[in-house]
C-alpha cells in the first residue's frame, strides 16, 4: 500500500480530509513513527518476514589484534544494515553447523569449536582456527527501510490566463517564499503566487526563456543571452546580461558548485553565477548540462542518453530533461512523458537506481528547487509536485497497513483535540487492529524454535 494511501485513509478516518491544519511534517513524522512500530513488531516476532541471510569468508585479516595468546578472536564485519541478530552458523570442511553465544565469563576459555558474541558492528568469535573455521552463515533482520511520503501538489490555477495561454507556458521554476511559480509566458516573466492567490508580470522583454529561480536571483534566458535579477516577487526585475554572447541556446544552475551551464549549440561551457570565468567543458557537444554531487558533470546529448563527462552512460536514448538536487537524486523526463527519481551511487562504478515513476503523462520538468518539481501534463495543469517518493509498504499483512492508517488518525485527532469521542473510537479501533495484528504474525506456531538458538550438538 502506499504512502499516500495510507495518509488518505488516516485523513478520512480522523475525519480530516481537507482540512489545513495537519501539516506535512505531522503526517510525515507520524507515518515514519507507525512505521518503526510495526517493523519493531514484525521482528520481535521472530516469524522470520524480513530475514535475510549472508555468508562471510573468515579470514586473517579478521583476528583480534588484542587476542588472548592462545586463542583465535575474531572481529567479523557484519552487514551494514544490520539490525537484530535471528541465528548464526559456521562452516568447517564440509556442513553448516550451529554457532553457540558464549557468556562473558567464557570469553577466554579455549573450545574446539567457534562462539560468538556481537560487539558493535562486529561478529566477535572465539575459538577455533581458520582451517578449522571457514565461513559463518549470519541470518538477520535488517535496518528498517527509509520510508518517504511526498508531500501534496501544489496546483497553480492561472485564473487569469486563456486555455491556449496555458499550453504555450514554459518555463517554469517553483520559488518556495511566495509559494509560487515562476514562468515565462510571451514577453512576460510572471509569477503565481499561491500565498496571495493572484498573478503578476514581473518582467516584460523579448521572448524570454529557461526561467530559474536560485539562491535569491531569477535567471532567465532572451535574445541568446543568460540575464539575471536579484529577486523581487511584486515590482520589476532589474535585468543584468551575464553572457553578452548572443548564442547561447540552454543554460542550468547548478545547485552543487554554483555555476552556470550553458550550451552555444556547438560546445557546453561552465561559468560562475555573476558570468564570469567561463571555460570549455565539452567541445562538439551542445546539451544541457547539470553539475552532480561534486563527481562529475551530467548532460543530455542528442540521442536522449543521460552521459557523464567522463564517457559513462547512465540512461541510453530515453531522457528528455533532467534535473538534480545536486546531491544524490537525478529527475528526469524520458521520452514517454514519464517523470524518475533516480538515486546515483557514490562509489565507482557509477550506476543509478532501479528508479521510481513520480507522475506520468508530463510535458514539461523544470528545474529541482526545495524539494519540489515544476511540471505541466498532458492536461495543461501546472503543478509544483513533491520530489519524495511515493514509498510502497510491502507488508506481509493487511493488518499492518490498517494499523499505520489508524495510529496516524489518532495522532492527528490528539493534535486538533476537537472531538474527544471520536479520538475515543479510532484509540479503541486500534487497540482492536493491534490485537489481531499480534496473534497474526506468528505464522510459525512451533513454539520451541521460537525460543532461541537451541540445538543437540549431535543432531547431525
Amino acid at each position: 500500500m502506499k504512502a499516500t494511501d495510507i495518509r488518505t485513509r488516516a485523513l478520512n478516518l480522523a475525519d480530516l480530509a481537507n482540512s489545513q491544519f495537519v501539516l506535512y511534517s505531522d503526517i510525515a513524522n507520524s507515518l515514519f513513527e507507525s512505521y518503526r512500530d510495526i517493523y519493531t513488531r514484525y521482528t520481535d516476532a521472530n516469524s522470520d518476514f524480513f530475514l535475510t541471510e549472508t555468508v562471510i569468508n573468515v579470514t586473517q585479516a579478521m583476528i583480534d589484534p588484542n587476542s588472548t595468546s592462545g586463542l583465535n578472536e575474531y572481529l567479523i564485519p557484519l552487514p551494514s544494515d544490520f539490525l537484530r541478530l535471528r541465528d548464526v552458523e559456521w562452516k568447517g570442511q564440509i556442513v553448516w553447523q550451529p554457532m553457540e553465544k558464549f557468556s562473558m565469563m567464557n570469553k577466554n576459555t579455549w573450545g574446539s569449536y567457534p562462539r560468538y558474541r556481537l560487539q558493535g558492528p562486529n561478529l566477535w568469535v572465539v575459538g577455533s582456527t581458520t582451517m578449522q573455521f571457514s565461513m559463518v552463515r549470519v541470518f538477520y533482520y535488517r535496518s528498517q527501510p527509509i520510508a518517504t511520503i511526498p508531500d501534496m501538489d501544489k496546483v497553480f490555477g492561472f485564473t487569469q490566463a486563456s486555455i491556449s495561454a496555458k499550453a504555450a507556458m514554459k518555463w517554469g521554476t517553483y520559488a518556495d517564499t511566495p509559494n509560487g511559480l515562476i514562468y515565462a509566458d510571451g514577453n512576460n516573466i510572471q509569477i503565481d503566487s499561491l500565498n496571495t492567490n493572484t498573478t503578476a508580470i514581473l518582467y516584460t522583454g523579448v521572448s524570454p526563456t529557461n526561467v530559474v529561480y536560485w539562491a535569491g536571483y531569477i535567471y532567465w534566458l532572451e535574445g541568446g543571452n543568460i540575464k539575471r535579477a536579484s529577486t523581487v516577487f511584486t515590482g520589476t526585475l532589474a535585468a543584468v546580461s551575464l553572457t553578452g554572447s548572443g548564442l547561447v541556446a540552454r543554460f542550468s544552475v547548478s545547485h552543487f558548485d554554483a555555476l552556470l551551464y550553458y550550451t552555444d549549440g556547438t560546445n557546453t561551457y561552465k561559468a560562475n553565477l555573476d558570468g564570469t570565468g567561463s571555460v570549455t567543458l565539452l567541445t562538439s557537444v551542445a546539451s544541457s548540462v547539470y553539475a552532480f554531487n561534486g563527481l562529475f558533470t551530467l548532460y543530455i546529448d542528442s540521442s536522449n542518453n543521460l552521459k557523464t563527462t567522463s564517457g559513462l552512460t547512465l540512461l541510453a536514448g530515453s531522457a528528455l530533461s533532467a534535473t538534480t538536487d545536486g546531491q544524490k537524486f537525478i529527475f528526469v523526463l524520458d521520452v514517454s512523458g514519464n517523470v524518475w527519481s533516480y538515486e546515483l551511487s557514490s562509489t565507482q562504478p557509477y550506476t543509478l537506481s532501479a528508479g521510481a515513476i513520480l507522475r506520468q503523462f508530463v510535458t514539461y520538468l523544470g528545474p529541482y528547487h526545495a524539494m519540489r518539481l515544476p511540471i505541466t501534463d498532458s492536461s495543461l495543469n501546472v503543478l509544483a509536485i513533491s520530489s519524495a517518493v511515493d514509498y510502497d509498504f510491502s507488508f506481509p499483512n493487511n493488518e499492518a497497513n490498517e494499523m499505520m492508517a489508524y495510529q496516524m488518525a489518532v495522532d492527528f485527532r490528539r493534535k486538533q483535540s476537537g472531538n474527544p469521542v471520536l479520538l475515543e473510537l479510532l484509540s479503541a479501533r486500534l487497540a482492536d487492529i493491534q490485537g489481531r495484528f499480534s496473534r497474526v504474525i506468528h505464522r510459525d506456531d512451533f513454539a520451541p524454535e521460537r525460543v532461541g538458538n537451541v540445538y543437540q550438538k549431535s543432531w547431525w
